[in-house]
């Protein structure tokens, strides 16, 4: 994989209001939305979740409206009632059929909670082998030359290992660290890749 982005999401990026709330912030997916709109414009695209509610359905709608129901396939960890949604734990196998499909995959908010999946203590070692698990299951729904798109909560993600892992240093700037509209008061983080052809 190749590293485009691992960088803190700042008052500098793009805002959405409609997508803030007490647990969400309107940049985190106004952000995403961007770098979507800078990939291209006829994708396939994979909005890997863990619950579908709130401004996730939003967020998903927006996809949905943007890339059509054909190219847009929604996966949450567990069950859901919400239209064209599928069920699939990230740090399981993707279905054979999802395997290398996608331009892009994304994950908002949720490989830090990976510790909560069914099944995450079943992958050995500590809590940042289980996140680049779910990391690897992902990046295996895209075809090669596609990206992956992570935006996560820190603390929560492991960042000196992920600095390790990928080889870059993770661009912080404290003075635009808190993007809380609500209760939230973490800061928020983005990782953009690129599969290697």
């Amino acid at each position: 994989m190749i590293v485009k982005k691992f960088e803190q999401i700042t008052k500098n990026h793009p805002k959405d209001s409609k997508y803030g709330g007490d647990w969400s912030r309107p940049y985190e997916y106004a952000t995403v939305l961007e770098e979507l709109k800078s990939i291209g414009s006829n994708l396939k695209v994979h909005n890997a979740c863990w619950g579908f509610e709130g401004c996730h359905v939003k967020f998903k709608n927006e996809l949905e409206k943007l890339y059509g129901l054909e190219n847009v396939v929604n996966s949450d960890m567990k069950e859901s009632l919400i239209p064209n949604t599928h069920r699939w734990n990230i740090l399981l196998d993707p279905p054979s059929e999802w395997e290398e499909y996608f331009d892009v995959a994304m994950c908002i908010s949720t490989i830090e909670e990976i510790e909560n999946f069914p099944g995450a203590w079943e992958v050995k070692g500590g809590k940042f082998h289980r996140q680049v698990w779910a990391l690897h299951q992902l990046t295996r729904t895209v075809k090669p030359g596609g990206h992956v798109i992570i935006t996560f909560d820190y603390p929560g993600l492991e960042l000196t290992q992920f600095e390790n892992f990928l080889k870059h240093e993770y661009k912080y700037n404290k003075d635009t660290a808190l993007l809380s509209d609500g209760r939230h008061t973490l800061s928020c983080g983005l990782i953009v890749l690129r599969k290697a052809s």
